[in-house]
Order: structure tokens, then sequence, then C-alpha cells
């Protein structure tokens, strides 16, 4: 990783930069705010002439009415199975179904909620449903952003028609996630949950192995002619990781985990006091 000072005087020049910005607890909070500090310091970065994109876990029926409204140039969702740009779908990679029927079987036959996400939503059992808004609810995660987490969320008894799966996730589970780990098809990835913050060990999400935010960032940035060493990656959870190491520049949030501070190159305020403004100043990219 290079020095940071010496990618601000880099910074400088002409070159146009490319920003990922990961959803959950880095542009909107537990409450479901974008904030206005963030929306501002984004405009004046897109003015500048660089490439403003979300890195997100969700689908893209998930993504909040009011970052669809802000305008994005592209979207790295479901962690990399799906990549847009410019409106343009430059690469969708979907589960293979012999690989997910197990998965989904063990998760139904133990009671554990269990969520499949796909472009166009997310489907879930009734009990499902009703496991996922009481478990947010003890966690004082507001309606609003529970709604948006469940965008598109559709109901159903079982799990046999549902085609084109990009990513599950679970909540609440009998087993660690490392333990669900070693008990998966080498296939999956297995992460804790994007909500590591308020969610706990027992809550993660599964991948195809190899597809990482890293890997969707690689390919937006082709679309583009963006260098790797011209990009930035804001994020604050597990599924950043890749992210934050890939980027010409990691940004950390003040709320981040731990292990994502230490992978990054600078590490901003929390959220809520105006984190994503800071860095973005602090970088010169506005």
């Amino acid at each position: 990783m290079r020095e940071i000072w010496e990618w601000i005087i880099e910074e400088r020049s002409m070159e146009t930069k490319a920003l990922f910005f990961d959803i959950d607890g880095t542009l909107v909070n537990q409450k479901g705010v974008f904030l206005d500090s963030a929306k501002r310091a984004l405009k004046r970065a897109r003015a500048k002439g660089h490439k403003l994109l979300l890195s997100t876990g969700r689908n893209f029926a998930q993504i909040c009415p009011q970052l669809i409204d802000f305008g994005f140039d592209g979207y790295v969702c479901a962690a990399g199975a799906y990549v847009k740009c410019d409106g343009n779908l430059i690469y969708h990679e979907t589960m293979k179904e012999e690989e997910l029927k197990p998965l989904t079987d063990f998760f139904l036959a133990h009671d554990i909620m269990v969520g499949l996400q796909v472009e166009d939503g997310s489907y879930v059992t009734p009990r499902g449903l009703k496991q996922i808004r009481e478990g947010f609810e003890k966690l004082g995660i507001s309606r609003g952003n529970m709604d948006s987490v469940l965008g598109g969320v559709h109901v159903v008894d079982n799990f046999d028609r549902v085609k084109g799966v990009e990513k599950l996730f679970y909540n609440w589970a009998d087993v660690t996630v490392d333990e669900l780990a070693d008990q998966t098809s080498d296939y999956f990835s297995v992460l804790p949950a994007s909500f590591a913050d308020v969610m706990d060990q027992y809550s993660g999400e599964i991948t195809i192995r190899g597809i990482t935010k890293a890997r969707g960032m690689e390919r937006a940035l082709d679309y583009y002619g963006i260098d790797r060493e011209n990009s930035v990656g804001f994020g604050d959870a597990f599924n950043d990781l890749e992210m934050m190491e890939y980027a010409g520049i990691g940004v950390a949030m003040g709320n981040a985990r731990d292990e994502v501070k230490e992978a990054a190159d600078y590490v901003t305020d929390h959220i809520d006091r105006d984190g994503i403004a800071k860095a973005v100043e602090k970088l010169g990219l506005a």
C-alpha cells in the first residue's frame, strides 16, 4: 500500500478516480439515513469528474430509493455477483442449482431463517419473514431500513422454483459462521452479516467462492478504463475487506470492524459524524 499522502498529492492531478461506497454502515446508517453531508461531498466529487459507484452486498432491488434517486454511475451488487455501469449490465453470476439445494434444505430443516437474493428481490418463507422482522425489531433497526434491506421481498412456501440466486443471507443459526463454513461446500464462501455491529456470530452471508466486491470493482474499472491505483473503496464490514485491499486507497469508517480498519489505508470518522464527507475532503476528491 502506498503512503496516503503520496496518493493525495497525486490526486491533485486531473485523473478521473472511481469511488466505491458500501451502503450499510458506510453511506446509510442504522436508521436508514443517507446524510446530507455525504450527499454534498459526493456531488462535489462528481463535479470534479470522478465516477461514483455503490459496492454492496444488497441485490439491485434492495438499493433504497434515496440512493437510486441520487444517481450513481455504477452498481456492484450481491457482493460482486452483479455489476451494472451506466445502465448496462456488464456482469452477472448466479449459483448452481445443484450446489444451492442442499444448502437451503439444511437451513429449512434446522428452522434457520434464510433468504435468497436474486436480481429483482429476495425470497423467504412465511416463517422466515416473521423471524427476520422480529429479529430486526429487537436489534432496533428502523422499519424503513428494514423494508429497504428486504426490498422486493417475495414470500414462497419453498425455494424449489427460485432461479438466478446471487447470494444467501441467514440469521440466528444454531452454529457460528466459522462452524457453518467448515460444513459448507467449497463452492461457497461464508461471511459474517453486513450488519455485523448489531448482529451476532450466528448470522451471515453466503456467496459463490471467488465472487467478491473486489472482483466486481475490477470489472467496473475495466469498463470505465480507470486504473486500479485510481480507485477508492469506502467500507465498514467483513465483506468490504477485499475491497479495502484491492482499491488504490481503502477507507474504513470510524464505526468499522477492527479487521476492516487494520486493512484500510485511512480511517475516517463515524458515519454519523460526517465520516464520508471528511474522508472525501481529506483525500482531495472534492
